[in-house]
């Protein structure tokens, strides 16, 4: 039988194929914070910030 404690960490990773798994993560993450923005969703955020400063105007008034 398998110890739980086995079960409950999961397979051990080699260090190795860890930091190679690491880079890549990491080289993909950093090519999807160098893309543009749509314009939609610029759009959409402009109007969400709109919004909520619309609605922190009018919150702050009712006490």
């Amino acid at each position: 039988m398998t110890d739980q404690s086995q079960i409950d960490q999961g397979p051990e990773i080699d260090s190795e194929l860890q930091a190679h798994i690491g880079r890549h993560l990491k080289a993909s993450y950093d090519d999807i914070l160098s893309q543009d923005v749509p314009d939609r969703f610029r759009d959409l955020l402009s109007q969400l910030e709109a919004k909520e400063g619309g609605d922190a105007g009018a919150k702050g008034g009712k006490k």
